[in-house]
């Protein structure tokens, strides 16, 4: 799921989880201001969760981590 988003989308995606920059790192290597990546963040994080909710499982994002999980009980 995560590899169909879109080139922009991974790429915010990637920076934060993997390379674990913020909102105002994110702008400087994007060479954008740091509103216009918490929006676009903000998009694609929404985009990811319709993607992973068809899919039947859950995003919860949190303030520097993540967690998914199948909707279901264990």
């Amino acid at each position: 799921m995560f590899r169909e988003l879109s080139d922009d989308d991974h790429e915010l995606l990637s920076l934060v989880a993997w390379e674990g920059l913020d909102a105002a790192e994110i702008a400087r290597v994007l060479g954008c201001s740091r509103n216009a990546v918490r929006i676009r963040l903000h998009r694609a994080r929404k985009r990811f969760a319709h993607r992973l909710a068809a899919a039947g499982l859950t995003f919860t994002p949190t303030a520097r981590n993540s967690q998914i999980s199948a909707g279901r009980p264990l």
